[in-house]
């Protein structure tokens, strides 16, 4: 039940992150963590963490550009390109997770405040557990609001879960 009812809230997210942004596939997903965790990293790891193959990020980050969302840089090592997103590009971003939040919220509406806490502390306890490595954890967290999960206070479930098994 938890993989259908995992299925169902993505499928949910994706189709309103795609009908905010006006941009189907990954455009998204990039979007929203191009706008925290992804900002400024090169092609590569934003292909590794969207799920896509490197040509594909190109063709994406092609996309994003063409629409005023972001733009190409040339990254801190002087060889890899990195992306950035634009003002209007932010403005997008927070406008998807916006919906995001929105859909979670209908689909949550249906427990009381109480189980919803409990469900949050289930969810932080498996989230903990999932991850293996940095780039495991940016695949998890594509489309995460890192404001809500505490990555900016030290609080994500996930981070430390994929920190803790560094070699």
């Amino acid at each position: 039940m938890l993989g259908t009812v995992g299925l169902a809230v993505a499928d949910r997210i994706r189709a309103a992150g795609e009908k905010e942004l006006g941009l189907g596939g990954s455009a998204p997903v990039a979007i929203v963590a191009l706008s925290t965790y992804l900002a400024g990293r090169p092609f590569d790891e934003i292909a590794g963490a969207v799920g896509i193959t490197p040509s594909a990020v190109v063709r994406l980050i092609d996309r994003l550009e063409e629409a005023g969302l972001a733009r190409r840089h040339v990254g801190p090592d002087g060889r890899r390109v990195s992306v950035r997103l634009t003002s209007k590009g932010d403005r997008r971003a927070r406008a998807i997770l916006a919906r995001r939040e929105e859909e979670l919220g209908n689909v949550l509406g249906v427990l009381s405040a109480g189980e919803q806490r409990q469900l949050a502390r289930l969810h932080e306890k498996l989230l903990a557990g999932l991850p293996h490595d940095g780039g495991g954890a940016a695949r998890v967290c594509r489309f995460c609001d890192v404001h809500a999960c505490g990555y900016d206070d030290g609080r994500c479930p996930v981070t430390p879960g994929s920190e803790a098994r560094r070699p």
